[in-house]
Formats: C-alpha cells, structure tokens, sequence
C-alpha cells in the first residue's frame, strides 16, 4: 500500500481523473478487494497519464493486424499456388491418355 501512497502523491491529477471515469459505484463490487481494485487503477492510470503513448501504441497494435493480414494473405496465396502447381502436374502426368490437339484438328490418324 506504500507504493500506492507514494505514486498518488507523485501523480494525484491523473488518479483523480482516473476515478472519476472508473465505475461511480462500488469499485470493490466489481473489481474484488481494495488492493486489485487499486492496482486496476493505477493501470488504468498509467495508460490515461501519456495520451501520446496510448495513440502510438494504438498505431502499432494496428500496423501489427494489417501485417498479420498480409502474412495470412500471403500464406492463402501460396497454398493456392501450390495447389495449381499440384494440378498441373498432375494433368502432364495424365495427357498422355488423353489424344494430342493434332487428332481433334483432323491432321493425325491414330
């Protein structure tokens, strides 16, 4: 609880602020015991303190998503891929079952 004492008188504003956008009823109810719902606090505190770190920090968590997109975009890509290579080679296996194009064209008697 001493920490607590010396980081309230260290930031007081921000932790006024804090409570004042924390739940108006019982902090206990919802939060379990003082000392969590203290800690939630002080957490919520820390990302309140610096608006400038919780928007660059929201931009980073962003660019994180738009890379992980791109990463499964890339993987579905190349699993297509993949399977189109499969295919053919898989039809070059087979044509030589199937009669040349020449046969259809009337230009080779088999």
């Amino acid at each position: 609880m001493l920490w607590f004492v010396k980081v309230f008188l260290d930031d007081w504003p921000a932790y006024i602020a804090a409570l004042l956008m924390s739940d108006p009823h019982d902090l206990t109810k919802t939060w379990g015991d003082i000392d969590s719902a203290v800690r939630q606090i002080a957490a919520r505190c820390e990302v309140y303190k610096d608006p400038t770190d919780r928007v660059f920090s929201e931009a980073a968590e962003a660019g994180k998503l738009v890379e992980i997109k791109e990463s499964f975009e890339e993987e579905a890509l190349q699993f297509r891929l993949a399977v189109i290579r499969q295919r053919l080679k898989q039809e070059k296996r087979d044509s030589w079952l199937r009669p040349s194009a020449y046969y259809y064209m009337g230009l080779v008697k088999y």
